[in-house]
């Protein structure tokens, strides 16, 4: 096998790679989808305490 073929061999195979990563890209991208409930359940939780229950559990540990 001469210099020639090999680049030629070498340059098909890694455009076939760079394609191959690039579709794989794509598809993701296209068909990756977050539904209504998965939002719903990733939604933040707000960090605010009601005191009085705090002290309820407080007064319970005495």
């Amino acid at each position: 096998m001469n210099l020639k073929q090999l680049v030629i061999i070498s340059l098909i195979l890694f455009l076939s790679i760079v394609a191959w990563i690039a579709f794989d890209i794509y598809h993701v991208s296209v068909t990756t989808s977050v539904t209504a409930l998965q939002m719903e359940q990733v939604k933040p939780l707000t960090p605010n305490f009601d005191s009085d229950i705090i002290l309820k559990i407080k007064s319970r540990e005495r």
